[in-house]
């Protein structure tokens, strides 16, 4: 009974490092909310829709860069 209860928790841990997580990096961004963005809004206005964005260039304070990425790996979605 042991050994049986054994081989299934390894069994279980076994199966389980097979499982593949879509991995999604950077911001989440809808396209409601994406499309809510107009001209003339403000950076606090921007950032308050969408959040803090990803990358912020030095060189340009006044733009700002929001990234999103997701893979699926199982279904190579991207």
């Amino acid at each position: 009974m042991m050994l049986r209860l054994i081989t299934m928790a390894l069994l279980a841990l076994g199966l389980t490092g097979c499982l593949k997580v879509p991995l999604h990096q950077g911001n989440v961004l809808s396209p409601a909310i994406v499309d809510s963005i107009s001209i003339g809004d403000t950076r606090f206005e921007v950032e308050s829709k969408l959040g803090d964005p990803i990358l912020e260039d030095t060189l340009h304070p006044h733009r700002a860069l929001y990234v999103e990425d997701y893979e699926d790996e199982s279904s190579g979605e991207r």
